[in-house]
């Protein structure tokens, strides 16, 4: 009896292996075969190309190992293409219905998951391949030498990265109810995996009022296991045992700093010696890596097999018109239109054409469904939360530093990323998804010609998200003038009104991508793409200087380049922290102030030293020489072009467009 059923659980498992075989070479031959997937080679290469000197001449490190592990950095970039990659690859099959088709095989929905997963996580990892090898072979070229063993190795554990990311990312399109959710949720996941040791050094310094240096972390099993719990994290465990670098989950780059400073950095062995615990041996990140590919399938496939099949739409806006009081619902509605009826009211009164304000009707439109939408409060309440988080972990150093701008400088974080995720996410499908379903036939057969259309949809979107921003910023610096006792009036001005060009900006960016597309996916790309660029310039930057021109400047204080400088601030985001920088009287800098503060520090004090890319005006022309170009008033310019041109090349293709 008992052979009996493990030959029929035998042939089911080599049944559903077959299954999920061909599924996985389904989704694999889908994805390869899309050109824009083959980017990721090149950026691999170039990001790569620039550790294999990561220290240009002012440190030699040498070694044949580098020619490996330049691309470590890459690869961990390279990773964010999962969210294109996956983010629709099971709910567009239920919104569509296609589900249903699959579902009617004798694929399970466990299978679907995994043959999906899988499928899409090896396409990835074609290109990414590519770039490793693209890369070792240009340090083979530099170095002489090149382990082939390591390689091997390393190619291996790059394999189980990607698909743990994109194992995730598949996950969260299984559970959700709406592709909007979908990248969203997935879009919040990379980026909290980007910033996992930041967010784990805060909650660690919040609950033992200890505070967590970079370079001297405190002796602490937890905060070190904490912070190896994401893919990327162990990743580079493992790639650094590899490579020799040492048990530490920082990129080698930084680890190798750490260690011409003199200093532990998160070295295994430099902070617990030969006899660390062994829940910090590189063994277990690699377990953590496994484990990222099979929990989330594993949690997905439970969830998946209750689900219905048909998405049900208004699940997530019913709950929330259900649980927030009515009352509530509407004064916080009516708040929030009183901005926009003041700019009607002078709109009206400064022209006296009606047709010249034929965008004002579209505009509204789209102003009052955001404010009346679930990302209104969502929104609000994020902005609000990571103020708290940045007012509550600030170090006693810098808080004495900053003084009295401390309730204006610690909004800076919060405004720099949500004054970018909130216009691209509520941005994305402005245009795109009414030409996709063709709901734009409709609005652009109204009245309002097609200029109007566009610029109605860029200005509500504008307006709603300052008025949600602008009101979050208002409780934050009440809430932290409370606390500080400090009111900078002219630094909280400076800085909202800072914050509702940077809106404007990334909005008008955000909806001229839009109208560029004719289909959702592609909007959404494009709109990703244009996010992970404006949070990442400031080390995409050194990395396409250093290609082009064969250097880069990490030890503080750089020489006074006015190009280079001038580059490196030519992202909205960086353009908004010089502004910002600015307000709170900190030093003519697109890095944070604490960043700056660090750096300015470092530069007077012959005891300490600053190993980074961050920039800092004020410290480079110390003789006062500043060139215009580099003033904080540039920057107000820098934000106008980004916003004007793109969008003026949109008006003028959107006219022209076929709608169909």
């Amino acid at each position: 009896m008992n052979k009996s059923k493990l030959v029929s659980w035998l042939g089911n498992a080599s049944s559903s292996v077959r299954r999920v075989q061909a599924l996985i070479q389904r989704e694999f031959w889908l994805l390869v075969r899309l050109k824009w997937l083959w980017i990721v080679t090149p950026v691999v290469v170039l990001v790569g190309n620039s550790f294999i000197t990561p220290f240009g001449n002012e440190v030699t490190v040498t070694g044949g190992w580098i020619a490996v592990a330049a691309s470590e950095t890459a690869v961990a970039f390279a990773s964010y293409f999962a969210v294109p990659v996956a983010f629709r690859s099971i709910i567009h099959s239920r919104q569509s219905g296609n589900i249903r088709i699959t579902a009617g095989t004798p694929l399970t929905r466990s299978e679907i998951i995994i043959g999906t997963a899988f499928g899409r996580g090896l396409a990835l990892f074609c290109p990414v391949l590519m770039g490793v090898v693209g890369t070792a072979i240009l340090g083979w070229n530099h170095y002489g030498t090149l382990p082939v063993f390591l390689l091997i190795g390393y190619t291996v554990v790059t394999a189980l990265f990607i698909l743990a990311v994109v194992a995730t990312i598949t996950a969260i399109s299984a559970v959700v109810e709406s592709t909007v959710h979908a990248v969203a949720c997935s879009t919040v996941c990379v980026i909290v995996m980007a910033y996992w040791t930041d967010i784990v050094a805060a909650i660690h310094q919040f609950i033992t009022s200890q505070n967590v240096s970079i370079g001297q972390p405190p002796q602490s099993v937890i905060l070190l296991v904490a912070r190896r719990l994401t893919p990327i994290n162990s990743f580079f465990v493992v790639v650094n045992t590899l490579t020799g670098v040492g048990n530490t989950d920082s990129n080698f780059v930084d680890s190798i700093q750490y260690g011409l400073q003199g200093e532990a950095g998160y070295h295994v062995g430099a902070l617990f010696g030969s006899g660390y615990p062994i829940v910090l041996s590189p063994w277990v990140s690699v377990l953590i890596l496994i484990a990222w590919i099979i929990v989330p399938i594993a949690f997905a496939s439970a969830v998946f097999s209750r689900l219905d099949l048909p998405v049900q739409s208004d699940k997530f806006r019913n709950i929330f018109s259900e649980s927030v009081p009515r009352i509530f619902r509407r004064t916080s509605y009516r708040l929030g239109f009183i901005p926009f009826r003041v700019v009607e009211f002078v709109m009206g009164a400064v022209n006296s054409d009606p047709t010249s304000e034929s965008w004002l009707p579209i505009a509204r439109r789209e102003f009052t469904d955001i404010l009346r939408s679930l990302a209104a409060p969502l929104l609000f309440g994020l902005v609000v939360m990571a103020y708290l988080y940045s007012l509550t972990t600030i170090s006693p150093n810098i808080s004495s530093q900053i003084g009295q701008q401390l309730p204006a400088a610690v909004g800076q974080q919060a405004v720099t990323i949500f004054g970018l995720v909130g216009p691209v996410f509520l941005g994305y499908r402005s245009i795109a998804e009414e030409r996709e379903s063709g709901t734009i036939r409709y609005t652009a057969g109204l009245p309002p010609s097609r200029t109007s259309v566009l610029i109605g949809k860029g200005a509500g979107l504008w307006f709603a998200l300052s008025v949600i921003i602008g009101y979050a910023l208002i409780v934050c610096f009440a809430i932290g003038s409370i606390q500080t006792g400090s009111f900078p009036s002219v630094a909280f001005s400076g800085t909202l009104v800072a914050t509702i060009m940077y809106i404007g900006t990334n909005t008008a960016i955000v909806v001229a991508l839009s109208s560029f597309f004719s289909r959702g996916v592609a909007a959404v790309s494009a709109a990703i793409v244009y996010l992970f660029f404006v949070l990442f310039w400031s080390g995409i930057h050194p990395i396409i200087w250093d290609s082009i021109f064969g250097y880069s400047y990490i030890i503080q204080p750089p020489p006074p380049d006015s190009l280079y400088f001038l580059t490196r601030r030519l992202s909205p985001r960086q353009a908004v922290t010089v502004l910002w920088n600015w307000a709170i009287g900190v030093g003519n800098s697109g890095s944070s102030y604490t960043m700056v503060l660090h750096i300015e520090n470092a530069v007077t004090s012959p005891n300490l030293n600053a190993l980074t890319h961050s920039l800092v005006v004020d410290v480079s022309y110390s003789d006062g020489q500043v060139p215009i170009i580099l003033s904080p008033v540039a920057s107000v310019g820098t934000l106008a072009v980004w916003g004007i041109i793109p969008f003026a090349l949109a008006l003028r293709r959107f006219q022209t467009s076929d709608l169909t």
